[in-house]
């Protein structure tokens, strides 16, 4: 007879391979009219706005704002101009997927002047794509009523990516600065370093909090350079998502722009934020699947089928920090910190993770002209055990006074995924059947064969594990001695 399995469902998201896509874009752009005409390019900073991911195509664009000085007017002076970009991404690693996210990171961003009031732009984006597929695994946790099986579980408990979601969200605030000694006349670079800090699902909508460190880089009246710091708390209410309250929300993309607002002779900050948010829930499950059984009276036939399980656990994340000593200048301002791809290194029983640091720093020479000059760095953290991926975000860089000088430092998120793969031969069908006729003792005497467990010797004579354990005053979980033992049999 065919036995009654009784199954427990699994449901996960398996992350697949990611998909790395580099793409180079040019633009030759006039500068409007109300622009004063450029004279020498300072520096070219990009931000990369991704916009949606459909039908194998990416859009999106890089925002460049592009540092000049010019002769027509003193001071510095700023232009941001998008470059819009389409890439194909039709990889066949992605056919199939259920959810494909999307990330990315700005490889280049270069500005020349090819006349007067033309600009040549050129940039190159790097684009990670990664698709998760949902499935369904029926696991063996017991059988139908007969008194004659013996079953053999194991125990573990899993933690399981249950769902993938992402979504595109905006933040529009505004500002009402204080502290801005001199009054600005024009915001010329802003860094915008946003993090989520919690979440908390509201019915079918998912809320999301965060903060955002805000620098801004400006120009007053006369001409001089200022810096202004703030932090924005922020909030965003993400729709059609049921959510457990232990979702893990993370920023994978950002773009802001901050724009100068004037009103009754104040100055105030109107900031746009556009956040790429990952959503991501996870859940914690015990089972014990069925991996054996026998029956002590009718012959058993097992149908089995090999079953991977994807394990995931949430991300983690640490913090190092690197330090550089600069010399004392009237005027400093960071104007880029990037983080290149991370590599990881095996070492005892932890991994160290690396990421490469490039810095661009604005200042002033010794004739007062703004200059930029490029630096670069290593970030390292050592993190417990292995390490399936990983990734580096720069957070807002702080400059203080040391004793020499200024000291530069800025922290760097290194976020750790770890995942494996659990793979086991899943019981799918058991069927009995009567034994061969013929009489079978009562009692046997055997030596248990090299590496053997007490429940294969209970399988191989039919009878169960408390039954060997009482006849021969042994523990059950204790190895199996090398002399005989006696076998009883169970009626």
């Amino acid at each position: 007879m065919e036995l009654e399995l009784q199954y427990t469902e699994l449901s996960c998201c398996e992350a697949g391979e990611s998909v790395t896509l580099t793409q180079e874009e040019t633009l030759e752009a006039a500068i409007p009219e109300y622009c004063p005409e450029v004279t020498r390019i300072v520096d070219a900073v990009g931000q990369l706005c991704l916009r949606e991911y459909t039908s194998r195509q990416i859009s999106g664009s890089v925002l460049v704002t592009v540092l000049y000085t010019s002769e027509e007017s003193p001071g510095l002076r700023s232009l941001t101009l998008p470059v819009p970009f389409l890439t194909q991404a039709d990889d066949k690693r992605l056919i199939g997927c259920d959810t494909v996210c999307m990330a990315g990171r700005l490889l280049l961003t270069e500005a020349r002047a090819v006349t007067g009031r033309k600009l040549y732009l050129r940039v190159m984006p790097e684009l990670t794509l990664t698709g998760y597929t949902c499935r369904r695994h029926r696991i063996c946790t017991g059988v139908g009523e007969e008194p004659t099986l013996r079953l053999h579980r194991q125990e573990q408990s899993l933690t399981l990516l249950t769902s993938v979601t992402q979504r595109q969200s905006s933040v529009t605030q505004e500002l009402q600065p204080q502290d801005w000694g001199e009054p600005p006349e024009e915001l010329l670079a802003q860094r915008i370093c946003p993090r989520i800090t919690g979440s908390q699902p509201v019915g079918s909508r998912l809320l999301a909090k965060g903060e955002a460190r805000i620098c801004l880089l400006y120009r007053t009246q006369d001409g001089s350079l200022h810096t202004w710091e703030d932090t924005l708390p922020f909030s965003c209410l993400l729709d059609g998502l049921t959510v457990p309250e232990e979702a893990q929300v993370t920023v994978t993309g950002s773009c802001g722009t901050a724009r100068l607002i004037r009103s009754d002779g104040a100055a105030a900050i109107g900031v746009e934020l556009t956040l790429s948010l990952l959503v991501r829930t996870y859940e914690t499950v015990t089972v014990a699947p069925v991996t054996d059984l026998y029956s002590t009276r009718w012959d058993t036939a097992l149908q089995r089928q090999s079953l991977t399980l994807t394990e995931t656990w949430p991300p983690e994340t640490v913090q190092p920090e690197v330090h550089q000593e600069l010399e004392s200048r009237p005027f400093l301002y960071v104007t880029a910190a990037d983080c290149g791809a991370v590599t990881t290194g095996q070492e005892g029983d932890h991994t160290t993770l690396r990421t490469p640091l490039r810095l661009r720093l604005l200042y002033l020479d010794e004739s007062g002209a703004p200059v930029t000059a490029e630096r670069t760095d290593e970030a390292a953290a050592p993190v417990p055990g292995d390490v399936t991926t990983a990734r580096a975000a720069c957070l807002s860089p702080s400059l203080r006074p040391s004793g020499t000088g200024l000291e530069l430092t800025v922290p760097v998120e290194l976020t750790v995924e770890r995942s494996r793969r659990c793979t086991w031969d899943a019981i799918t069908a058991a069927e009995l059947t009567e034994p061969e006729p013929g009489r079978r003792p009562s009692l046997v005497l055997c030596r248990p064969k090299k590496g053997e467990s007490l429940w294969e010797l209970a399988k191989r004579y039919r009878t169960d594990e408390q039954a060997i354990c009482a006849a021969n005053g042994l523990e059950q979980e204790t190895p199996l001695p090398s002399g005989l033992l006696l076998i009883p049999r169970v009626r």
